[in-house]
């Protein structure tokens, strides 16, 4: 397969987690690949929201041998789909965060920014006294 899609486990300990992928890949018959219609819906956009549903979607293995999601369990999952416009904002934001938590070239600097700039504050805090 070719594109962007998101994948659902079906079968085994991970059955119900969520992942996106572009480009080629093989799907086998232990997951799902969901196809999204992009002038409806920006793949990156539900693959977030289905990743909030990722736990639900845990908690509904079939736990009879082999741990399992079934295509009607997956179904049931509604898409709330906001604007395009919409979409794209959320997307932008979440990417950004991802981003600073994921990636340590850009959210180690980030967070030593911030703990520095917390240092001053309390610092000039702690030693600013009011004259008498």
């Amino acid at each position: 397969m070719d594109g962007k899609y998101i994948i659902v486990s079906a079968r085994g300990a991970n059955a119900g987690y969520v992942n996106a992928f572009t480009g080629r890949y093989w799907a086998g018959n232990s997951c799902y690949s969901v196809l999204l219609d992009e002038e409806l819906c920006e793949y990156r956009y539900a693959y977030y929201f289905l990743k909030t549903q990722q736990e639900k979607l845990v908690s509904k293995q079939q736990k009879a041998g082999i741990p399992a999601v079934s295509k009607e369990q997956l179904g049931k999952v509604e898409i709330i789909v906001p604007s395009i416009e919409k979409q794209k904002e959320i997307v932008s934001v979440l990417d950004k965060f991802n981003q600073l938590v994921n990636d340590i070239s850009s959210g180690l600097p980030a967070e030593i920014e911030a703990r520095h700039k917390q240092y001053e504050y309390y610092r000039d805090k702690l030693l600013s006294f009011k004259e008498m």
